[in-house]
């Protein structure tokens, strides 16, 4: 079929680039998810409920990201075009999330915790579920959504899927350590989160 050739094809068209996007979609994603937090942690008690909402909605979006790709890749017949797409909308969104973040939370002010605790997670579920769920969806769907590029090739796909596995989660490793240790420490939040956006352009 069409989509069959296009997708051995832009295997064969750029596989060091594939590469690249794996490493990259891991070392974004989980580097993001460390700054994101960070982020909330301005306007949240930093207790371990809080810290599991915004998690739950992380994963929720990442969850939500793979579904998307499923239907992505099911319907698209050009991937190398939309794979393009996605990370140049992942970058504007990402970049857009401190921002959104700041107006939703009227420039950085605490939760209010008086209308008690059950408020509190809901008002933290509402703020995480309108910064950062939108975003993660995005972010969420590029490493699924390479898979498209293996199918009904020749070779092991077994050894191709757990090799991109093992530059994705080194990636997710590099990003982590960078935005915790780095990034945050040297630029700040704000910057941290725009370097991360930038890296969805290159």
């Amino acid at each position: 079929t069409n989509n069959a050739s296009d997708s051995t094809e832009s295997t064969k068209e750029f596989p060091k680039a594939i590469t690249i996007f794996l490493f990259l979609s891991g070392f974004i994603v989980l580097g993001l998810e460390v700054i994101w937090i960070q982020m909330f942690s301005q306007v949240t008690i930093n207790d371990t409920y809080s810290f599991s909402i915004i998690l739950i909605t992380l994963l929720l979006s990442l969850a939500l990201g793979g579904f998307l790709a499923h239907i992505l890749n099911r319907l698209s017949k050009n991937p190398s075009k939309v794979l393009y797409a996605l990370f140049i909308l992942s970058g504007i969104l990402v970049a857009t999330s401190s921002l959104i973040f700041y107006n939703i939370t009227s420039g950085l002010k605490l939760i209010n915790t008086n209308n008690g605790f059950n408020n509190y997670l809901a008002s933290l579920f509402l703020l995480s579920s309108g910064s950062i769920l939108i975003p993660g969806i995005a972010i969420g769907t590029i490493f699924p959504f390479l898979l498209k590029f293996i199918t009904n090739t020749k070779n092991n796909i077994g050894h191709i899927i757990s090799k991109w596995i093992y530059i994705n989660l080194i990636g997710g490793i590099l990003g982590s350590i960078l935005a915790g240790f780095i990034l945050i420490k040297y630029f700040g939040i704000w910057l941290s989160i725009s370097i991360f956006a930038a890296l969805y352009f290159i």
